[in-house]
């Protein structure tokens, strides 16, 4: 089975303030399969391609006069990831449903030292990481993770 995938990509990333960043990217793919030994499928849009996918993260960092109690400085983040839903097999029979989710953060940092709290799926939408064989895997719920860490 051969299959063609076409899309564009498009992105930004930068800065609003110099306290404030945000990151934005969205894809479009147009998969097909263009040949197999089964001719039922020519023609079928291609496995494992979901045809919309969006990106948003926002961080938007405290300014340090407003944490002055800290020595280091405190930020505050949160995005959503979304993909639209894609077909498991050639046959176009069996599919994965869209994914989305909402994500936040909360961190604090000094020069050597971070730690953060992140939060994922924060809807506890019902997502799937991947599929095979008509069977799909399910992905996390809602999700809490501590992070710390050092440079040295």
């Amino acid at each position: 089975t051969s299959r063609r995938v076409r899309g564009v990509e498009v992105g930004v990333s930068g800065k609003i303030t110099d306290a404030w960043t945000i990151l934005a990217n969205y894809a479009y793919m147009d998969g097909e399969i263009t040949s197999s030994t089964t001719a039922s499928q020519v023609g079928k849009t291609a496995p494992d391609v979901s045809e919309h996918t969006v990106n948003l993260w926002t961080n938007y960092t405290i300014a340090e006069e407003l944490s002055s109690a800290l020595p280091g400085k405190v930020s505050v983040g949160g995005g959503v990831v979304y993909a639209s839903s894609y077909w498991l097999d050639a046959s176009n029979t069996y599919k994965i449903p869209e994914t989305f989710s909402l994500d936040a953060v909360v961190a604090y940092e000094t020069d050597k030292f971070r730690i953060s709290l992140n939060g994922y799926n924060l809807t506890d939408h019902q997502n799937y990481s991947s599929g095979q064989s008509g069977r799909a895997v399910p992905a996390s719920g809602r999700t809490f993770m501590v992070n710390i860490g050092t440079t040295f």
